[in-house]
């Protein structure tokens, strides 16, 4: 019992560790070289790069953690099992 819950404890860190890593990769910053582009290729042709106007992108919803969504998932699983009863335990009780 120990050793089932101790794999399913270090399944569930390396799965974190592994998603964590995964969502950081797009949350680096742009590398100096990129901002320095002197010609940029438009609709139009080539164009200089101060021609166009750089937009921040709107920010987006925030992520849920995954923990946060698993907790959510076993409390709605245990209320379900605990608020409606069983047929067999009705029935016994019938």
């Amino acid at each position: 019992m120990l050793r089932a819950c101790l794999t399913i404890v270090a399944v569930a860190l390396l799965s974190a560790c592994l998603v964590h890593l995964r969502d950081a990769q797009g949350q680096r910053p742009m590398s100096v070289e990129a901002t320095k582009i002197a010609w940029v290729r438009t609709v139009d042709g080539w164009e200089p790069s101060s021609v166009l106007q750089l937009k921040s992108r709107p920010p987006g919803p925030p992520s849920l953690h995954p923990g946060l969504v698993a907790s959510l998932q076993l409390g709605v699983s245990l209320f379900a099992l605990i608020a409606l009863p069983s047929a067999k335990r009705s029935a016994r009780k019938s």
